[in-house]
């Protein structure tokens, strides 16, 4: 291969090196191919736009090999291919419209590597608050593309591909109304001391993400099921493009205004657009975790920042002020409160009808008699409803959560934070609820409650003794018939312990 004629990486980890080495590859195969008549679109590329042909082929490569469980199991990738997508606002500048769709996209499906299973359609005859007919394309990783890869990395992708980059840790994202509805855009960020100590300490928390391993402890037949799931036409829809990438591991912050008064809150981990009932199925470096939740939390900020006593339990009591007598299982119930509770906070005007997704009529209660209801019992705080509110409770919470994970990382492990909840191995159950109680007291002078949402017994698998955070823990019985079977996550752990062993270097 030339040298010359690819970006040299710096490679940080001497695990991806043969991926770095394909993506070399395929980016020399890219260059070389013969231009189509009357069109510059492949003319020899150098210097910045050469390293960005890199970064899509790479991106390319990440998000439709992470869904290869093995030859037989090779998921559909969802991909935007419309110039709409990849305006200049777009959230990682690196991927524009020439450089990933028509470039390397277009190219990689030529030279063998891509197969596109399904194109995508623009539903132009639908209009405002109509549900789009609107398809995203699909695409898979070939056959030729997988066997570029070792036998035993074609077992376990997700575990030898590097970790998803993060375009910038500190982004500042705004909703407008447009022709075509509303919208997300980047707003400036401006560099100040309050914004490099965020992403120095973004950096120290991403660095020990970066060095453990998550996966769900699930069959195969299951993990397709779940990124199914998370590719249907009914997410697609919504705008959810999740991909099932378990290399998605390092966390980024988004504010909500250019003073970053609002927002601030952790995204890009793929544990936080999973559905809630795999969490505890959720493992760290083949052990499974607890998630600890702060209850209440912003109904709890809300009463404590206007210097009152809040309730033990501010859903609880909408439902026992009001709905006592409707039947209704309480869970039920209390979920659909807490879901209308938030927006009311978050709104910035009066909502005349409940948020998208919330059924209300199977519950026989209208909105504006559920709007009434939590506006009397909690009367004390009334003049924080429909006044944006919420998005300054995010900051604080999401200062909080900081804390959380900085005292883990200072300690070298690892902890997965889901917005208000945190997940870690479960040998540091009362070590997590400390963590938790210290830093919502350092930030609100104040004591909260925490909520232990799933305690679950050690898995190791394959062999008994110490784990990986030094602590001796016994297997059950059940535990050592599930380690009896070769899992998906196992493989993908072996993997990722064997690169682990190579080292890290700078």
């Amino acid at each position: 291969m030339n040298e010359q004629a690819v970006p040299s990486h710096n490679w940080r980890d001497l695990r991806y090196q043969s991926f770095y080495k394909i993506v070399d590859q395929i980016v020399l195969e890219l260059q070389n191919m013969p231009p189509p008549n009357n069109s510059v679109l492949r003319r020899k590329l150098g210097g910045e736009n050469l390293i960005n042909l890199s970064y899509c082929v790479e991106k390319l490569m990440r998000d439709s090999l992470s869904v290869v469980l093995q030859r037989a199991r090779i998921a559909p990738t969802p991909i935007a291919k419309s110039k709409q997508h990849y305006l200049a606002d777009r959230e990682d500048k690196r991927l524009s419209y020439k450089l990933f769709i028509k470039r390397a996209y277009e190219g990689m499906i030529e030279l063998g590597y891509l197969y596109e299973v399904t194109k995508g359609y623009f539903d132009r005859s639908s209009s405002k608050g109509e549900p789009s007919q609107s398809r995203l394309s699909r695409y898979i990783a070939t056959e030729k593309l997988i066997a570029l890869f070792a036998n035993d990395e074609q077992k376990a992708f997700a575990a030898i591909l590097p970790p998803s980059a993060v375009p910038e840790l500190i982004l500042v994202k705004k909703k407008v109304e447009t022709v075509n509805g509303t919208r997300r855009v980047r707003l400036p960020l401006t560099e100040t001391s309050e914004v490099a100590r965020m992403r120095a300490n973004l950096e120290k928390i991403n660095t020990v993400l970066r060095q453990n391993w998550y996966d769900i402890n699930i069959t195969d037949d299951e993990f397709v099921k779940l990124q199914e799931e998370m590719i249907s036409e009914d997410n697609l829809a919504k705008g959810w493009l999740y991909n099932l990438d378990l290399g998605q591991m390092l966390l980024y912050r988004v504010f909500n205004d250019e003073e970053l008064t609002t927002g601030g809150r952790f995204y890009g981990g793929w544990w936080q657009s999973i559905k809630k009932e795999y969490r505890s199925k959720l493992i760290v470096n083949g052990k499974r975790m607890i998630e600890y939740d702060y209850s209440n939390l912003h109904p709890t900020l809300l009463y404590q920042l206007e210097g009152l006593t809040p309730p033990q339990d501010s859903y609880t009591k909408i439902i026992e002020e009001n709905f006592a007598t409707t039947g209704i299982p309480l869970a039920e119930l209390r979920s659909v409160i807490k879901i209308a509770f938030n927006a009311m906070i978050n709104a910035k005007t009066s909502l005349k009808g409940p948020p998208r997704g919330m059924a209300l009529k199977k519950h026989g209660i209208s909105w504006k008699e559920l709007s009434a209801a939590i506006l009397r019992s909690h009367a004390p705080i009334s003049g924080s409803f429909y006044s944006g509110r919420g998005l300054q409770l995010q900051r604080i919470d999401s200062d909080i959560a900081e804390k959380v994970m900085l005292k883990f990382a200072d300690w070298g492990y690892p902890i997965l934070p889901i917005h208000d909840s945190f997940l870690a191995h479960n040998g540091f159950e009362n070590t997590l609820d400390k963590v938790m109680k210290d830093a919502y007291k350092s930030i609100m002078n104040h004591e909260i409650d925490i909520k232990a949402l799933a305690v679950r017994k050690i898995y190791i698998p394959k062999e008994t003794g110490p784990d990986e955070f030094g602590e001796k823990q016994s297997l059950l019985l059940d535990d050592i018939l599930e380690s009896l079977q070769e899992l998906g996550h196992e493989r993908r752990l072996d993997q990722f312990f064997e690169r682990r062993k190579l080292g890290v270097f700078t």
